[in-house]
């Protein structure tokens, strides 16, 4: 018996069982595995830099590819990911097509090994003066990968962009937290968003 009491190496023998249990399923299973590696990455910078974690976060940079243009299956999802949003539900797919034709420059983000599209967003810019993003969406199979970060920073780090001097969009209010933490601000003099609707 244990000098802690009755049960407690009954309760060792299950936690060790867990553990080992736990540990086979990052072994296994790349998603879970990239969600340990942002939670230490977030929270100990101690233990990413020691190299314990070392191999998980080249697997995550190993994971994922960028795209520049989308197939058409890739263009198929995205109108289903267009779909669950409230803001693109009802895109057409021929509009989407003709959408991706008149975007200055697209960004995808692919999951390389089945070329699933996990993330997309698109700019439209005179390359000088303004660059005016839209439509920055992640599958939501593959969020809380700092998917979105990585679109951002395809975005403003885009050589053929490297002249722009404001890289723009528009939110809703409870996002500005998430944009602000990404270099975006929303103290623009005053300017506000006008629209013009065609009947």
């Amino acid at each position: 018996m244990s000098r802690f009491g009755p049960g407690t190496d009954t309760r060792k023998e299950s936690d060790r069982q867990t553990r080992e249990r736990g540990q086979a399923t990052l072994r296994t299973n790349p998603f879970v595995q990239m969600k340990r590696v942002q939670l230490h990455r977030d929270t100990s910078a101690d233990v990413a830099s020691s190299g314990i974690i070392a191999p998980n976060i080249a697997r995550l940079r190993m994971l994922y590819n960028n795209a520049d243009q989308l197939t058409e299956s890739q263009t198929i999802q995205l109108h289903a990911l267009y779909q669950g949003e409230w803001w693109t539900a009802g895109r057409s797919l021929e509009d989407v097509r003709l959408m991706l034709a008149g975007s200055a420059h697209i960004y995808g983000i692919c999951a390389a090994e089945t070329q699933r599209l996990a993330g997309f967003a698109r700019v439209l810019s005179d390359g000088v003066f303004k660059a005016l993003i839209f439509d920055v969406i992640v599958d939501p199979a593959f969020r809380g990968q700092r998917i979105g970060q990585k679109l951002m920073k395809n975005v403003v780090s885009d050589p053929r962009l490297a002249r722009v001097r404001h890289f723009e969009l528009y939110c809703l209010p409870e996002l500005e937290r998430y944009y602000e933490n990404l270099g975006f601000t929303a103290d623009v003099g005053g300017v506000r968003l006008m629209r013009c609707t065609p009947e």
